[in-house]
């Protein structure tokens, strides 16, 4: 059975590997993660959304507008959000908006 020194060495490695990938992703890494020494933080303030949030807005607007008889601003909104959801079912990120 492999050391808890082993497992952890491997654990960073493949965060590690991991981080390098993402940042290869970016068009702007450091724009979107604060990366320290110990820490991987996510930067709040950078401008991006994630599909499954814009997924879950969409079907919220489209139920506000069906419930106040705004039918045509109703479907635009279903139609969005299904546009959404036939999507790749990866998590998809959107950056630099």
């Amino acid at each position: 059975m492999a050391s808890r020194n082993a497992l952890e060495t491997e654990a960073r490695t493949n965060l590690r590997r991991r981080l390098h990938e993402l940042r290869q992703l970016l068009p702007q890494p450091d724009q979107f993660l604060q990366v320290e020494s110990r820490t991987l933080q996510w930067i709040g303030t950078a401008p991006y959304s994630f599909d499954v949030a814009d997924f879950e807005a969409s079907i919220a607007q489209a139920q506000q507008a069906q419930s106040s008889h705004k039918l045509t601003l109703a479907q635009r909104a279903w139609m969005q959000a299904a546009d959404l959801y036939q999507a790749d079912s990866r998590a998809v990120i959107a950056v630099g908006l």
